[in-house]
C-alpha cells in the first residue's frame, strides 16, 4: 500500500535508463486502481502503449476491475463507468490483444454492478461467439445477475447451460441461486437446493442458510425454516441471532391462524421452543424481539389449558375431556418455559408490551396454582406492575434513546458539566451509555478543548463492558487532542494520559495500533506489541531483541503511587486506580498500560489486525509466542494468566491465524502451521469449530489443494 515509494522507483526507472517493462506496468496500473484512482490507471495504460510496451490481456483485466471500483454515486456516473470497462473490447481489438474467460468474467461483474440485467448477457454471447469456454465463475456472475433482478427463467437457461457443458455447480453459486428461489417466492425449490447441496457436500455459507431459513419463514413455511436450521446445528455449524429470530417470528405468526387444539398447532409451539433451546445451548443471545412474542405463545398454551382467557370459537366448542387431556401432557412444562422466559426479560430490563399485561391478567383468573405463581412472578419482577386495584403502572426503564438525544443536542452549546452530570444520571439509574452516547459526551469536550474532562471519560468509558470495542471512540480523542500528524498524534494522546496517570486499556490499544498498521509503520507496530507487560509475548520480545522480560519483572517497577497533586483524577471520585505498568516505548518518553483492562481476545485483535496491515511475519511471531507460553507452562503444570483467571484457547489463536493469511494473501502459510499445530499437548487433537474448518478448506481452495474430505 506505499502507492508513494512505488511511484518514485518508477519514476527512478526513466533518469537511470531502465524502461518499464509490461510486467511493472502492469503494477503500476493495479497500484493505481487498488487505492481509486482510475483516471491514473488509464494514464498509465496509455503512456505504456505509447512507449510502444505492449499490453497484455492482464493489462485490460485490470483495467476493468478499476472501472468496477471506481465511485459511482449517481447512475450517469454507473453508465459512465461500464462504458469505459465496455470500450476495453474495441480498444483490445485494436491493439490485436485477444481476450480470455478471465476478462470475460470481469466485465459481466462489471455489468452486474453496473448495468441492466440484459448486458451481462450480451456479453456472456459475445464470449461464445469469440470461440471460448465459459467457467464457473462466468455462470456464478450470470446468476448473480438473475438474483439481483429476480429472472427465475433466465435462471433455468443458465443451469440448463451449464449440464450441457459438464461444469458442477460449487456453494458461491448455488448461494445466488437460492437466493433467485427466495427472491421469486419458490421457497420450495430453496428448501430442495439447500438439502441437495449438504447431501452433495457442497457446504452452504451462514449467509445461504440465513437466506432460506428467513425466506421459509416469511412464505409460511415456518417448520421448514426450524429443520433447516435443526439440520444445520447437527452438522456442527452454529446459529447466528438472526436465524433464531426468524424462525421463532415465523412459528408464531403461522400459529396465529391456528386453534390451539390443532396438531399444527402444536407442532409450531415445539418448533418455537425448540429454537429458542437451540440458542441457549449454543451461546447465542436471542434478540430480544424474539422474547415476548414466544411469551405470548406460550400464555396462549397455557390459558387454554387453564380454561381461563380468552379462547376461539373453535376451542370453546372443544370438548372438557380434550381440554383436560391437553392439560394434563402439557401444563407444567409450559409454565416452566414462561418462567424461564419470563425472567430473562426482566434480567434484560426490557419494556413488557400491552399484549404482556393483558396475558397478566388471563393468568391471575387461571385455577391453575403455577398459573398464580407466574402472575406472582409478573406482579413482583416485572416493570410496570399490575394488580387488581390499581392501574398499569409507568414503566420504570430508563430510555436510552432519550438520554443520548439529550447527550447529543447539549453539543452545540458545548455545555459540559451539564453532559457530565446527565452521564452521571445514567449511571445513578443503571442505564449503560453506549458508543453513541460517550461518542457524543467526546464531542462536547473536544469543542470545549477540555482535555481534563475527556481523561475522566476514558475512565467511565472503561465501565462499558466491551471496552475493546471502544477503538472509533478513541480514534476520535486521538484526532481531537494528539498533536503532530497521524501517528505522532497518537504518541502525543498517550505521552498527555501519561501525565494525568491514564494507561492504555485494549480499545485505546487497537485504534493506536491499527493506525501504525495502516501506516506502513512496522516497527512502531512491533514495539507497541512489545510493550504490552504480559509473558505470553517474552518469546515475541526475544526475537524482536528488546530488553522488556515480564516474566522475570524486566526491571519495571509497579505503578504503585501517583501524587494527587499530579493527576487529573481530583476531579472525581475514581476508586481504585487501574493496575498500571510503565513502559519505554524507544524514540518516546514512555507510556503506561492498564493491564487490568485487556482480555484473552488481545491476541486475535492483533493477528488479525497484522493480516489485513500485509504484516503476517509479525502476525506468526505473535501466535508463535503465545502458543509456546501455553505450551510451556501447561507442560510445567501451572497456568499463570494475565487476563483474571482466562486464557486464549490454541483453537482461537489458530483461527485468528487463518484469517490474517487470507486477509494477507498467503494461505499456504497457514496451512503449514495447521499441520504443525494440529495436535496440541499430549497429542491432543485440538477442538475445532466449523467456521475454522471452513476457512481451512478456504485456504486450500486457493492454494489449489484437493480438500481433505475425510478430515
Amino acid at each position: 500500500g506505499q502507492m508513494e515509494q512505488a511511484e518514485n522507483i518508477f519514476q527512478s526507472m526513466q533518469t537511470t535508463g531502465v524502461e518499464p517493462d509490461t510486467t511493472i506496468f502492469n503494477v503500476m496500473i493495479d497500484c493505481a486502481a487498488t487505492c481509486g484512482d482510475v483516471k491514473k490507471a488509464h494514464a498509465l495504460a496509455w503512456d505504456m502503449i505509447g512507449r510502444g510496451v505492449k499490453p497484455t490481456v492482464a493489462t485490460y483485466g485490470i483495467l476493468a476491475k478499476a472501472s468496477v471500483r471506481a465511485p459511482a454515486h449517481t447512475e450517469e456516473d454507473k453508465k459512465e463507468n461500464l462504458r469505459v470497462c465496455l470500450s476495453l473490447l474495441d480498444q483490445m481489438q485494436e491493439e490485436d490483444v485477444q481476450p480470455n474467460t478471465h476478462f470475460y468474467n470481469i466485465v459481466i461483474t462489471a455489468c452486474v454492478k453496473l448495468g441492466t440485467p440484459s448486458a451481462a448477457f450480451r456479453v456472456y454471447n459475445h464470449l461464445r461467439s469469440s470461440g471460448l469456454q465459459p467457467d464457473i465463475y462466468t455462470f456464478t456472475g450470470l446468476m448473480t445477475n438473475c438474483s439481483k433482478h429476480k429472472l427465475i427463467f433466465n435462471a433455468r437457461e443458465i443451469m440448463l447451460e451449464m449440464e450441457k457443458l459438464g461444469i458442477k455447480q460449487n456453494s458461491v453459486f448455488c448461494a445466488a441461486l437460492v437466493k433467485v428461489y427466495i427472491g421469486c417466492r419458490q421457497s420450495n425449490l430453496a428448501y430442495g437446493l439447500l438439502r441437495k447441496m449438504e447431501n452433495e457436500e457442497i457446504w452452504p455459507t451462514l449467509e445461504t442458510y440465513l437466506v432460506v431459513m428467513e425466506g421459509l419463514a416469511s412464505q409460511k413455511q415456518p417448520h421448514s425454516a426450524f429443520l433447516v436450521l435443526d439440520n444445520m446445528v447437527s452438522l456442527g455449524v452454529r446459529p447466528t441471532p438472526r436465524m433464531i429470530k426468524a424462525v421463532i417470528l415465523g412459528c408464531i405468526s403461522g400459529s396465529a391462524v391456528l386453534a390451539v387444539r390443532d396438531a399444527q398447532w402444536s407442532l409450531l409451539m415445539n418448533d418455537a421452543w425448540s429454537a429458542f433451546g437451540i440458542a441457549q445451548k449454543a451461546g447465542v443471545r436471542v434478540p430480544d424481539e424474539a422474547l415476548q412474542p414466544l411469551l405470548h405463545l406460550i400464555i396462549r398454551q397455557i390459558n387454554f389449558q387453564s380454561g381461563a382467557g380468552t379462547i376461539t370459537f373453535a376451542e370453546r366448542d372443544m370438548e372438557d375431556s380434550m381440554r383436560t387431556k391437553m392439560a394434563s401432557i402439557g401444563q407444567k412444562d409450559a409454565l416452566d418455559r414462561a418462567l424461564q422466559i419470563l425472567k430473562i426479560i426482566c434480567a434484560r430490563n426490557l419494556k413488557l408490551e400491552e399484549k404482556t399485561y393483558a396475558a397478566l391478567i388471563h393468568l391471575s383468573t387461571a385455577s391453575s396454582q403455577r398459573a398464580k405463581e407466574l402472575a406472582a412472578l409478573m406482579q413482583t419482577q416485572a416493570e410496570g406492575m399490575i394488580s387488581d386495584s390499581e392501574e398499569p403502572k409507568p414503566t420504570a426503564s430508563p430510555d436510552l434513546d432519550k438520554f443520548s438525544e439529550k447527550m447529543e443536542s447539549l453539543v452545540p452549546s458545548r455545555d459540559v458539566a451539564g453532559a457530565m452530570n446527565l452521564l452521571d444520571q445514567m449511571w445513578e439509574e443503571g442505564v449503560q451509555p453506549t458508543r453513541r452516547t460517550f461518542s457524543a459526551l467526546l464531542q462536547v469536550c473536544s469543542d470545549n478543548g477540555n482535555f481534563q474532562r475527556a481523561v475522566l471519560l476514558v475512565k467511565d468509558m472503561r465501565r462499558f463492558p466491551d471496552v475493546e470495542q471502544l477503538d472509533d471512540t478513541y480514534a476520535l480523542m486521538i484526532r481531537t487532542f494528539g498533536k503532530g500528524k497521524r501517528v505522532q498524534k497518537a504518541l502525543d494522546f498517550l505521552h498527555r494520559l501519561k501525565l494525568s496517570g491514564v494507561g492504555m486499556d485494549q480499545g485505546l490499544f487497537h485504534a493506536v495500533f491499527k493506525l501504525a498498521v495502516g501506516s506502513g509503520e512496522t516497527e512502531l507496530a512491533s514495539k507497541l506489541i512489545s510493550c504490552l507487560p504480559f509473558p505470553e509475548l517474552d518469546h515475541f520480545r526475544q526475537r524482536a531483541g528488546t530488553a522488556t522480560d515480564s516474566s522475570s519483572g524486566g526491571g519495571l517497577e509497579r505503578y504503585d503511587h501517583m501524587d494527587p497533586k499530579d493527576s487529573a483524577m481530583t476531579e472525581a471520585g475514581w476508586g481504585e486506580p487501574d493496575n498500571l505498568q510503565p513502559v519505554e516505548l524507544e524514540g518516546f518518553e514512555g507510556i503506561l498500560v492498564a493491564t487490568d483492562g485487556f482480555n484473552p481476545g488481545l491476541w486475535g485483535l492483533i493477528i488479525r489486525t497484522l493480516g489485513r496491515g500485509r504484516l503476517l511475519d509479525l502476525a506468526f511471531q505473535v501466535w508463535e509466542s503465545v502458543l509456546v507460553f501455553n505450551r510451556t507452562h501447561r507442560a510445567e503444570g501451572w497456568y499463570d494468566t494475565s487476563f483474571k483467571g482466562k486464557q486464549a484457547s490454541e483453537e482461537a489463536l489458530l483461527d485468528a491465524l487463518l484469517d490474517a493469511s487470507l486477509e494477507a494473501g498467503e494461505p499456504g502459510r497457514a496451512l503449514k502451521a495447521y499441520n504443525a499445530t494440529a495436535k496440541g499437548p499430549q497429542d491432543k487433537v485440538l477442538q475445532l469449530p466449523a467456521s475454522t474448518y471452513l476457512k481451512l478448506l478456504q485456504c486450500e481452495a486457493a492454494e489449489g489443494l484437493k480438500p481433505r474430505t475425510a478430515d
